[in-house]
C-alpha cells in the first residue's frame, strides 16, 4: 500500500483533492452556507489552477515520495559496492557495478498486466546514478522482458540512449529488517562503452 501512495504523482494527489473540494462546494451550495460558499470557489479555483499548470509542465512526473524526498530528506545512503571491468566480445569494454547490503531502493510501478514492474521516473536510480559520478537518466523504461517477452530478462531494464554507452540495470528484492517490508533494491548495474 505504501508503494502504491508514493507512486501517486502530483497531478492524481491534486486531482483527487479536487474532486473531494467539488462535492464539499456542492454541499455548501445544497445547505445555503453562504459564509464557506467564497472560501469553496477559491479552494476550487486554486486547485483547477495548480492542476492545469502541473499538467502542462514537467512537474507532471513528480511523485508523492519525491516530495517527501525533497521535503524530509533522508540521511545520506552510503552504497556499498564492487567495481569489475572487463572487454566483450565484439561488444567493448564495460564497467560492472555490484551493489551489497542494504541495496539501493528503486521506484518501480507494477503494468497493468501484474507481471511487470516499470520504472516510470528515474528518480531513485538517479540517485545511485549521480553517486557513482555517472550522468543521469532523462526517462524511465519498461522491464526487458515485457518488451522482448523472454523469461530471461526478468528485472533486467536497459537504455540504449544513455550518453556514455548501454545501462543495463538489474533488479533484485530486499527485505527491511527493522519494518519487515519487501522492496525493489539495485542489484547490479553494468555500463557498456560505446565505440
Amino acid at each position: 500500500m505504501g508503494e502504491l501512495i508514493a507512486s501517486i504523482t502530483l497531478p492524481e494527489a491534486l486531482a483527487l483533492l479536487l474532486f473531494l473540494s467539488s462535492f464539499w462546494l456542492i454541499k455548501i451550495l445544497i445547505k445555503g452556507e453562504r459564509e464557506n460558499f467564497i472560501r469553496g470557489v477559491i479552494l476550487f479555483l486554486f486547485l483547477l489552477l495548480g492542476l492545469l499548470y502541473l499538467n502542462q509542465s514537467e512537474a507532471k512526473k513528480i511523485t508523492l515520495s519525491d516530495v517527501k524526498s525533497a521535503v524530509f530528506p533522508q540521511k545520506e545512503t552510503l552504497y556499498v559496492y564492487t567495481i569489475e571491468k572487463g572487454q566483450l566480445p565484439s561488444r567493448g569494454e564495460y564497467t560492472r557495478y555490484i551493489f551489497k547490503d542494504p541495496k539501493p531502493r528503486l521506484d518501480l510501478k507494477m503494468d497493468s498486466s501484474h507481471r511487470y514492474f516499470h520504472m516510470e521516473n528515474p528518480s531513485s536510480l538517479n540517485k545511485v546514478l549521480k553517486e557513482l559520478d555517472l550522468p543521469e537518466l532523462n526517462s524511465g523504461t519498461r522491464e526487458l522482458a515485457s518488451l522482448t517477452g523472454s523469461q530471461n530478462d526478468l528485472s533486467i531494464y536497459r537504455w540504449d540512449d544513455y550518453p556514455p554507452g548501454i545501462l543495463i540495470m538489474e533488479k533484485t528484492t530486499c527485505v527491511d529488517k527493522s519494518s519487515v517490508t519487501r522492496y525493489h533494491c539495485l542489484s547490479v548495474l553494468t555500463l557498456i562503452a560505446r565505440y
